[in-house]
């Protein structure tokens, strides 16, 4: 009899491990799009910094970091 309350308890302790894991899946959390696209980054005509494409400012064909360096101003 006791052989068999043992093999009971052992399958409800894998029960329950088997519920908590379906629960708390380690799975990474998914990429948002954003995250997963390449960002092209530019370089200032100025002063050579890198910056990203949306943050860059382009006049005639020419990038550069900040209105100002495009204005000859600073």
């Amino acid at each position: 009899m006791n052989l068999l309350r043992l093999i009971a308890l052992l399958v409800i302790i894998w029960l329950a491990y088997r519920w908590v894991r379906a629960m708390f899946p380690k799975e990474p959390a998914a990429r948002t799009e954003e995250a997963s696209s390449p960002v092209r980054v530019i370089r200032c005509a100025r002063c050579g910094l890198h910056v990203p494409e949306d943050k860059a400012v382009q006049e005639a064909g020419i990038w550069y970091c900040t209105p100002e360096h495009r204005d000859g101003s600073e």
